[in-house]
C-alpha cells in the first residue's frame, strides 16, 4: 500500500530526524570535553572540571582539531591528543595562566611541542573562519570570550543546511533553539542562539 504525505507531514518529519541528529552531535560534543578533561586529570593531576560549564561549546570547536591532529599525526595517542587539547582550551576559554602553565610543562615534557604549535595554529585558523562566518550575518559578537560561547554551532552547521535544502521555508527555528537549550549544556543566550539560526537559515536559502 502506498503511502503519500503531504510536504507539511514531510517537514515535520525531516525536522524531527534532524533534532534527533541536533541532540545526538550535542551529546558527543558534552561527552568528548569530559573525556579529555579526565584524561588531562590523570596526566596532570589537575581538576578542571569547572570547564565543563563550557560543555559542548568547547566540544564543538576541539572535536574538529582532534581529528585533525589524529589524521595528520596517527602516532598520537589519545592521552597525547587530550594533552594538546586541552592546552588549546585553557588558550580559549579560561584565563588561568597556572593551569595552562602546567599543562604546557606537560607537553614539553612529552615532547609534543611542534604538534601543540600545529593544532593551536589550525585552531587559530577555525576561530577566524567562524568569526569571519558570524560577522558575514551581519551579527557584531564584541569579544573572543563571547564569540567562544557559540561555537557549539560548528558541527550543527550540517544539519542545519540539510533541514534548510530538505524543507524549504518550513524551517522550525524554535524547535532547534528549544533543543539546544533544553539539553542545558551550552552556555549561550536563547534569545542571541535564534537570533543566530534565522540568519543562518536565511543564508543558508540564499
Amino acid at each position: 500500500m502506498k503511502i503519500v504525505i503531504t510536504e507539511s507531514q514531510k517537514s515535520i518529519i525531516l525536522s524531527e530526524n534532524i533534532g534527533l541528529g541536533i541532540n545526538t552531535k550535542l551529546k558527543d560534543m558534552k561527552i568528548f570535553t569530559k573525556n579529555v578533561l579526565n584524561s588531562t586529570k590523570n596526566q596532570t593531576g589537575l581538576d578542571l572540571k569547572f570547564l565543563l560549564t563550557w560543555g559542548s561549546t568547547i566540544g564543538g570547536f576541539m572535536g574538529p582539531i582532534a581529528r585533525y591532529m589524529e589524521d595528520k599525526s596517527p602516532s598520537l595517542t589519545d592521552a597525547d591528543i587530550a594533552l594538546i587539547s586541552t592546552g588549546i582550551i585553557l588558550t580559549y576559554y579560561n584565563e588561568n595562566k597556572e593551569k595552562l602553565i602546567k599543562v604546557l610543562d606537560k607537553i614539553e615534557e612529552r615532547k609534543l611541542i611542534s604538534e601543540f604549535d600545529d593544532a593551536l595554529s589550525i585552531a587559530d585558523v577555525l576561530k577566524n573562519k567562524f568569526l569571519n562566518f558570524i560577522e558575514s550575518l551581519g551579527v557584531t559578537i564584541s569579544s573572543i570570550g563571547n564569540m567562544m560561547a557559540y561555537t557549539f554551532l560548528i558541527p550543527l552547521l550540517p544539519e542545519i543546511y540539510s533541514l534548510v535544502q530538505d524543507t524549504g521555508k518550513n524551517v522550525d527555528v524554535n524547535m532547534m533553539v528549544e533543543r539546544i537549550m533544553n539539553y542545558g549544556i551550552v552556555t549561550a543566550s536563547a534569545i542571541f542562539v535564534k537570533e543566530l539560526i534565522i540568519k543562518i537559515v536565511e543564508r543558508f536559502r540564499s
